[in-house]
């Protein structure tokens, strides 16, 4: 309201009275608000690049070579080592086939030993890398098991890779469901045994009783022929 920024000044001239107003204008209001700081939102972590599945070791890249050999490229390096770090936190994967598939580009004899090589390989990098090498076993195939088309770049590019091939699972026993059967084939066991002996000492005695009882009303008669 801007009459209460008013000031009145009142003057007094020789001879005669007068009157002043100042109007002095308003400040602006000024208003502060802390605002709040915001949690710096978290990165969300890349899916896995290796996942243990039901028969396989899914691995979501491509495990890359040398052109028309069979060297690792350097780029496969880095996967193929959360490979073998999933494998060597996996020690219930008992035994895992390491798979080499081709295209149809070139021969068929030469792509079965390309592949055979490529498989080997992984292997024996997989095994310097710390993973046990009675668990792994190598198997090329050649072009004889595509999953896409030869007739495309994309489908042969598809077909050109490694498979990790769960062959056998450790099995798994649950030490805690064994406790409870030993501990009721005990506690069962030794009852019987209580009663056994139980119902032994009754019919022991029933029959001690039975006998003595006998003999006294056989010594009676003779008594009294006696007599």
């Amino acid at each position: 309201m801007r009459n209460r920024w008013v000031w009145l000044a009142l003057a007094l001239g020789a001879g005669c009275g007068s009157t002043t107003v100042i109007l002095k204008e308003p400040r602006p209001l000024q208003i502060s608000a802390k605002v709040p700081e915001q949690e710096p939102k978290k990165a969300e972590e890349p899916p896995p690049r290796v996942e243990v599945k039901e028969d396989v070791v899914d691995v979501k890249e491509t495990i890359l070579f040398e052109y028309s050999g069979w060297g690792l490229a350097k780029e496969s390096h880095d996967i193929l080592d959360e490979v073998a770090r999933v494998l060597n936190a996996h020690p219930e994967l008992k035994r895992l086939r390491i798979e080499g598939h081709t295209d149809t580009q070139g021969g068929v004899a030469e792509n079965l030993r390309l592949s055979k090589k490529r498989a080997n390989n992984v292997m024996k990098y997989l095994v310097g890398q710390g993973v046990a090498a009675g668990r792994l076993v190598s198997e090329g195939y050649g072009v004889t098991k595509p999953i896409a088309d030869n007739g495309t770049d994309e489908g042969r590019a598809k077909n050109r890779r490694v498979v990790f091939t769960i062959l056998e699972k450790a099995k798994k026993v649950d030490k805690d469901d064994e406790k409870p059967a030993k501990k009721d084939e005990k506690k069962d066991d030794k009852k019987p045994a209580k009663k056994d002996t139980k119902d032994t000492k009754d019919t022991k005695d029933t029959k001690d009783t039975k006998d003595t009882k006998d003999t006294k009303k056989a010594a009676e008669p003779d008594e009294e022929t006696d007599e």
